[in-house]
């Protein structure tokens, strides 16, 4: 801790030295009882620092200590040091300074930040993708990305490859699993409500056999308790509802691409609306791990009961079709 009288009291306080000085000179009158008037206060002043003070300038900076609350007058000429306005100002100083503090450490951290958002003229580049587009333009997307995340009634990659070829998206899969699981190049992220009418729907449309769609999707749910397993670099996260947020965000050494996913009466993918904006990305990404904390991610003994829970769920699916 530094000395007491070595601390900078006129730069912390906000005023000059003249003006610290006249403070420490009618605070010494005060405490010898003497009434600190303007004639007692310009000769001790020029006893204790050297010169005098022109009456003029005396005046005026009695003026500006007593408007920043630092004195108090009494009757007509009899001047008081007032510690409360003198603390009271330094507590407003010290929240001015703990704020400044903050900027400095924020401006260390984010210092490159700092001058890409204060010189960026980004404009947003938005376009509309149909459904080929869109599975086509995000292939492309994950070759040069090395994050993946992105929301989904259910996640494509535990899928066997016949449903998700025959949905028009095999090279789309495919190029995330060889990403994934082959060359270990991607980290993919889903966040899904795991819901099982996707898969069966999908299984439905291939096969037009509720006992081959069952089998189908038994084969699906093996394969998303193995692989989460197999997999580190693959992350399954359930959350019972998590759409609001219907997105893909593909991350690369530039996060600055994202998709949102258009959906049917029956929530199946359409087509998409590709955002190139970093700033898009960037609060997308944010949005989408915020709510991957509020679900559970499927491994361990919690990937077991789940899949269990899930093809108890699947019976009770195809006799519900059956009806």
């Amino acid at each position: 801790m530094a000395k007491l009288e070595s601390i900078d009291a006129p730069g912390i306080l906000g005023i000059t030295d003249q003006q610290l000085n006249l403070l420490k000179t009618i605070y010494k009158l005060n405490t010898k009882n003497k009434a600190a008037t303007p004639r007692e206060i310009e000769a001790a002043y020029a006893k204790d620092y050297g010169g005098g003070i022109q009456k003029s300038n005396l005046f005026r900076q009695m003026k500006i200590l007593q408007d920043k609350g630092f004195l108090t007058r009494e009757g007509e000429a009899n001047y008081k040091i007032n510690f409360d306005g003198l603390k009271k100002t330094l507590d407003q100083r010290k929240q001015e300074y703990t704020q400044t503090l903050q900027h400095y450490e924020q401006l260390t951290n984010e210092t490159e930040e700092y001058f890409r958002k204060t010189t960026s003229s980004e404009k947003p580049q938005v376009e509309y993708l149909d459904y080929n587009e869109l599975f086509a333009r995000l292939t492309k997307s994950i070759k040069k990305s090395h994050k993946y995340y992105i929301t989904a009634k259910f996640p494509g990659m535990v899928y066997t490859y016949s449903p998700y070829s025959s949905a028009g998206r095999g090279d789309y899969i495919q190029t995330l699993i060889q990403k994934c699981f082959e060359k270990r190049e991607l980290e993919v992220t889903y966040l899904t409500p795991l819901d099982l009418d996707y898969p069966f729907t999908h299984s439905m449309n291939l096969y037009k056999d509720k006992q081959k769609a069952l089998r189908e999707c038994e084969l699906i749910l093996n394969q998303l308790e193995s692989l989460v397993e197999i997999h580190q670099n693959l992350h399954i996260i359930y959350l019972s509802n998590p759409y609001g947020l219907d997105v893909v965000i593909p991350e690369s050494n530039d996060l600055d691409e994202s998709y949102i996913f258009i959906r049917d009466e029956k929530m199946n993918v359409t087509g998409g609306i590709y955002i190139r904006s970093s700033e898009t990305a960037k609060r997308s990404k944010e949005t989408f791990l915020n709510l991957c904390r509020t679900g559970q991610e499927i491994s361990g003994e919690y990937s077991k009961k789940i899949c269990k829970e899930l093809k108890k769920k699947l019976t009770e699916l195809v006799d519900a079709y059956a009806n």
